[in-house]
């Protein structure tokens, strides 16, 4: 986290203020997390961010009662994931060379690149912030009206499950775990070296594979637009006597 601010008076009535945020962050194996995690050690995925703000205000009282503020601003939030690199035992068969996501049944365990894991830019925002504010100050009130206008640049990047899942997630069968000896069968033998009936769990005459079922997703992955934000707003604080303080306000917002 790094944080700076300047301000400048350059009269009793006048002040400047810029200031600038930035935050990042690393967890490497940390996108899945909790106490006790059933996966793989290079099956968590990794998690990064960037957030940067910037802000300049300026402010100009006109008399004792009357001030005026211009604020502009612009930041941006980008937050994405990426895949480990499977460990040698893994096949890495699935786009870009990763390894595809095995569920093993009803033991729990569970290897490759996480199902979940796709948010390559999610979110990826720009914003482009306006505002201007005006006090007053009469008798018992404090008037303030402002208007506020944003312009938001969004890209999302996120298709999960890319590439691949296998389910071996049967139960017992003739008195044998069924996925976790359907798992070592497709794991220990290639798909023509054993015969029909290998697996414990599939009863077909013809089959290649032990897994129960595949899934992948397919489709468009990435999204662009532009959002534009209008507000303005209009608030009263009446001091009506010592102790009591009443707050009437109204606001209004639309969205493009």
């Amino acid at each position: 986290i790094n944080f700076g601010k300047v301000d400048w008076q350059p009269t009793s009535r006048r002040h400047l203020s810029v200031q600038e945020n930035r935050v990042r962050w690393s967890s490497p194996a940390g996108a899945r997390g909790g106490a006790v995690i059933d996966r793989g050690m290079a099956s968590l995925g990794n998690a990064y961010g960037k957030v940067d703000v910037g802000e300049a205000r300026w402010v100009n009282f006109w008399s004792g009662r009357l001030s005026n503020e211009v604020r502009v601003a612009y930041g941006r939030d980008f937050e994405y994931e990426t895949a480990q690199t499977p460990l040698s035992q893994e096949p890495a068969i699935g786009p870009g060379g990763f390894a595809p996501e095995v569920s093993i049944s009803p033991q729990g365990f569970t290897f490759g690149t996480p199902a979940a894991l796709g948010r390559l830019a999610y979110p990826d925002e720009h914003r482009t912030q306006a505002a201007e504010l005006l006090a007053w100050v009469h008798g018992h009130h404090l008037l303030q009206m402002g208007a506020d206008f944003s312009y938001v640049q969004e890209y999302i990047d996120a298709l999960s499950n890319q590439e691949g899942t296998f389910h071996y997630d049967s139960g017992a069968t003739n008195g044998k775990v069924g996925g976790l000896v359907d798992w070592i069968t497709d794991y220990t033998f290639n798909v023509n070296a054993y015969p029909n009936g290998g697996c414990p769990s599939i009863t077909a005459k013809d089959h290649l594979f032990c897994f129960r079922s595949f899934t992948q997703s397919f489709g468009e992955q990435a999204i662009q637009f532009n959002t534009q934000e209008w507000a303005g707003y209009v608030q009263d604080a009446w001091h009506v006597r010592p102790g009591l303080n009443i707050n009437l306000g109204v606001r209004y917002e639309y969205e493009l």
